[in-house]
């Protein structure tokens, strides 16, 4: 079944917390098309699976949001600094129409919007805390700062030059810090100033219709892209996440049953069933078990209350258990009254192992 693609952030998709499948605006349409992935990554179910994480996702790729947004930010810079030495080369200053003042206020223009305003960018994105709780807001206000400024220098000094909006506009996607939606604004408000400049002109270039429509086209496939990239990280983060509860779960009881077993049979013993090695069959030379009753039990039992006899059968067999770890024996069972303790068998982990003569006299001690 065709099910439409339901934004997480769009309220009138949710019903109770859950996506609703009763939408069929003809947009919805458009973006599960636009969302090239495979079916199973989009589907409702999986959808409102990641809705749940987004917040556990943000969280876990912080580190790496930050660490891109600041690249973005320098390469920026770089690009900047790459234009200067251009102007510079081409002897922009002198160019027809360009006087030396409008030269001096296009580069004040330009330094202001591209130079200060990107430090004071990447210098506020650099606080961890800021960025998780303002990074949205601080990069559309400097995105928008940034293009208002870039729009004037094109203006002042290259003549409405298109490909400089371009490059903005590329700038302000690879912003990843901001969300999409908001990216391909800016981005294509850039375009659409860059529309009312040259309709102002005297002169409208012979080929800025398709130069726009390159533009348009260029940003229409770098947001899929980066849509399809974004979900299908926001996809691996699920199922990673995950694996990685279901391997912690294993280990958890793995480890319950290593520690049940431990109270069972000797660690040694734990060791082979863990390995798989059977038979389990050992010899020990001198050994002595001794084999306690409680005699008279059963009529004891009936003269007593059930939480009498537990209390003290707890607190002879904990003295019992007392005895055997200061003498390093080991307990073989407990049936009731019946407990059972071995002397040699097995061999004390830790330190040296007693005289067998000392074995009897162990076990008749306990």
């Amino acid at each position: 079944t065709n099910m439409p693609f339901l934004d997480p952030d769009d309220e009138e998709c949710q019903v109770g917390g859950e996506f609703s499948l009763k939408t069929k605006r003809w947009y919805d349409r458009f973006r599960l098309w636009w969302l090239m992935v495979p079916y199973e990554s989009k589907t409702s179910d999986m959808l409102q699976k990641l809705r749940l994480e987004s917040k556990a996702y943000l969280r876990d790729t912080l580190d790496k949001r930050m660490s891109l947004a600041k690249g973005v930010v320098i390469l920026w810079q770089s690009l900047a600094c790459l234009a200067q030495a251009i102007d510079y080369a081409v002897d922009v200053e002198n160019d027809d129409g360009i006087t030396g003042a409008m030269y001096r206020d296009g580069v004040t223009v330009r330094n202001f919007a591209v130079n200060m305003l990107g430090w004071l960018h990447l210098h506020l994105i650099t606080d961890k805390t800021r960025f998780e709780r303002r990074g949205e807001l601080i990069t559309a206000i400097m995105l928008l700062a940034q293009g208002a400024g870039v729009s004037l220098s094109c203006v002042m000094l290259y003549r409405n030059e298109p490909a400089l909006y371009v490059t903005f506009g590329l700038y302000s996607l690879f912003s990843t810090s901001l969300r999409l939606k908001a990216r391909a604004a800016i981005s294509c408000a850039a375009l659409v100033v860059c529309v009312a400049v040259e309709l102002t002109r005297c002169t409208v270039r012979d080929t800025f219709d398709e130069i726009i429509g390159y533009s348009l086209a260029l940003f229409l496939l770098t947001c899929s892209g980066f849509r399809m990239q974004e979900h299908l990280e926001q996809c691996a983060h699920y199922y990673r996440r995950h694996v990685n509860q279901r391997i912690e779960e294993i280990a958890k009881t793995q480890y319950k049953s290593t520690s049940l077993l431990r109270q069972l049979l000797p660690a040694h013993v734990v060791t082979l069933v863990k390995n798989n090695v059977s038979p389990i069959a050992d010899n020990y030379n001198d050994v002595s078990i001794i084999f306690t009753d409680i005699k008279g039990f059963t009529t004891f039992c009936a003269s007593i209350s059930p939480s009498e006899l537990v209390e003290l059968l707890n607190s002879m067999y904990s003295a019992f258990d007392e005895i055997i770890v200061n003498w390093g024996l080991h307990k073989v069972e407990v049936i009731g009254d019946a407990y059972v303790i071995s002397a040699g068998c097995p061999l004390p982990e830790h330190g040296e192992a007693p005289l067998p003569d000392e074995y009897a006299m162990r076990a008749v001690e306990a």
